[in-house]
């Protein structure tokens, strides 16, 4: 028995490798598709930055107004929206298929991803790169950074390593979960939109703002506080419990994610387009 569990779990890890193994195929010829426009692409990278200093901006006027809110002050503000540009940027950048996933189905371009021999999970979700994305994630490091230097921790950098991967696993869950309305509703796609934005908007604000029963709320679940100021509350406090507890909610919502993308993959009904995607 010991010896037929080793021979599956090796083989589950050489599935994910193999599966990983494509994605990054399909990241790399999205990226050379892209960069054949590099005018546009400079320029939509410019444009989200200067929004994104903007609100970065007014967060800062905010607090040399009101001064600092439960431990919140400029320099965390610097670390709330750099960890949500990175998760965000990251995740969407190399996984932007999960919010594609209604035009897919509504166009019945899905066919193509049930042909293929890959797992249907992992190639749709891989099936668009957003070079866009990136850019906001160049620009979630370099805050990050700034918060180190303006706290004088260079171990910040760290911790906050240590909880990107689980909040993007926690942005692509949820972004999925919500586009699985998509074999549902007819012309989901504005609905799916607006129940994201229910999810992303509190991500921009400090923890510290809510009180205990929106906080429970907006950290387990609409988990929009665990991607943004859960974290910065463990690097605050150099908390392992809160540390575990965001890769937790982002484990639990990963499974949430795997079953409804399944369980609603079985509702679907082809739309008869020719073409298979490797």
């Amino acid at each position: 028995m010991a010896v037929k569990r080793k021979i599956i779990k090796r083989s589950f890890v050489s599935g994910v490798i193999a599966e990983l193994n494509v994605a990054r195929i399909v990241w790399l010829t999205n990226f050379r598709a892209a960069m054949e426009f590099r005018t546009a692409f400079v320029l939509q990278i410019v444009g989200m930055m200067i929004n994104d200093c903007a609100f970065l901006a007014l967060w800062i006027l905010f607090f040399q107004v009101m001064g600092n809110v439960n431990g919140w002050g400029s320099a965390q503000i610097f670390a709330l929206l750099g960890m949500n540009l990175m998760c965000y940027g990251f995740a969407f950048g190399f996984a932007g298929g999960s919010l594609w996933m209604p035009r897919y189905v509504e166009q019945g371009t899905f066919d193509g991803f049930l042909l293929s021999p890959r797992n249907l999970y992992i190639r749709t979700v891989a099936s668009r790169f957003d070079l866009a994305g990136l850019g906001d994630a160049v620009l979630g490091v370099i805050l990050i950074i700034a918060y180190a230097v303006m706290t004088g921790s260079a171990l910040s950098l760290v911790w906050f390593a240590a909880m990107l991967p689980a909040t993007m696993i926690l942005f692509l869950s949820v972004s999925v979960v919500c586009s699985t309305a998509a074999f549902y509703l007819p012309d989901s796609n504005h609905t799916i939109m607006a129940a994201f934005k229910v999810f992303m908007n509190p991500t921009m604000y400090p923890s510290a703002l809510f009180p205990k029963v929106a906080r429970f709320i907006f950290i387990v679940l609409i988990p929009s506080l665990t991607v943004g100021g859960l974290p910065v509350e463990a690097v605050m406090g150099h908390s392992l419990l809160t540390l575990g507890l965001v890769w937790l909610i982002a484990a639990l919502w990963l499974l949430l994610s795997i079953a409804a993308f399944y369980g609603s993959v079985r509702r679907y009904e082809s739309g008869n387009y020719i073409g298979i995607r490797g």
